[in-house]
């Protein structure tokens, strides 16, 4: 995919925790309109740019983890509710390894033996690195959405 629509919940909940969204997408250099369309959309190099510029803006560094762990974001991605729906977090892993693609420019490598299972996070496209802050916040958000879909209390 060149470009990669984002929800249109987005700018709202970021702006919920006090993010200048506008700033963010300005020092990304994409148009500040961007969350004004029906459908904003970013193209991966983008989106990195504008992570990083969120992640820039933290002084926290709490706060991917309070965004990724008390906003009920499964409820409105189909890819997301449905590995929140998985019977155990071995399926609910590969489900959203399966579908990750679907709803941004990342995915999910998973190596596993018979006593763990490791998850990579890389870009779509390996000539672009990974903003730390939307790397800390996928984990975040993963851990998080692991221990709904487990019902178990998972540290790491």
């Amino acid at each position: 995919m060149n470009h990669f629509i984002l929800d249109g919940r987005y700018e709202d909940l970021l702006s919920h925790y006090k993010f200048n969204v506008e700033e963010a997408l300005k020092k990304a250099n994409i148009p500040e309109d961007c969350f004004k369309k029906l459908h904003p959309s970013m193209s991966e190099q983008q989106y990195y740019n504008f992570m990083a510029a969120i992640g820039d803006q933290i002084s926290d560094p709490f706060t991917p983890i309070e965004i990724t762990t008390t906003n009920p974001i499964e409820s409105f991605s189909p890819p997301i509710f449905a590995a929140y729906s998985s019977r155990n977090g071995d399926i609910f892993i590969k489900r959203l390894a399966k579908y990750k693609k679907l709803i941004g420019p990342l995915s999910f490598k998973i190596d596993e033996d018979s006593k763990q299972l490791s998850i990579i996070l890389t870009p779509s496209n390996q000539q672009y690195s990974l903003p730390s802050f939307l790397v800390l916040s996928e984990f975040a958000f993963l851990v998080g959405l692991l221990r709904k879909t487990t019902k178990e209390a998972i540290s790491r």
